[in-house]
């Protein structure tokens, strides 16, 4: 545990691999009931890192199918084919953080489709978001981010 929480912390695991089957993870993911998945942004690979994220939680889940899987995600670049492999592979939520400031309404829209498309996806998907603050965002764009999230039922 540290000293901060009261859930127990396992660190981080950094895959040197190209491959989600890699020994460690699986090997640590026996131990626990939930698994929170996150990833950099993967503008280099054509599907923006969504085929590995799902080849790992079916591996995860071929291995120990009652582990519940999260996946904080890149918006993709858009991609909602690639959301939706990602959101079929057998995670339960689908997480994706959005900006209210210094990203263009373009950016922020596509954050939504991309948190909407998710849950359209798969039957009983749970999305969830963060908003990122401390940019210099007004409290009346906060509270439209807010609405919007709301009005596409994200975080539920």
């Amino acid at each position: 545990m540290d000293g901060n929480s009261q859930f127990p912390s396992l660190g981080s695991i950094r895959l040197d691999v190209p491959t989600p089957t890699n020994e460690n993870v699986l090997s640590l993911y026996c131990s626990v009931h939930y698994i929170v998945l996150i990833s950099v942004d993967h503008d280099d690979l054509p599907d923006g890192g969504s085929g590995h994220f799902a080849e790992t939680v079916r591996a995860m889940k071929k291995g120990k199918p009652e582990i519940m899987a999260e996946c904080l995600t890149s918006d993709f670049q858009g991609d909602l084919e690639a959301v939706s492999m990602l959101a079929n592979s057998g995670l339960e939520i689908f997480a994706h953080n959005i900006e209210t400031v210094n990203a263009s309404r373009e950016i922020y829209e596509q954050s939504l489709s991309v948190l909407k498309h998710a849950k359209l996806s798969k039957e009983g998907m749970i999305t969830k978001t963060s908003i990122m603050l401390g940019l210099g965002e007004t409290d009346d764009e906060l509270k439209e981010a807010m609405a919007h999230l709301r009005v596409h039922h994200i975080g539920t």
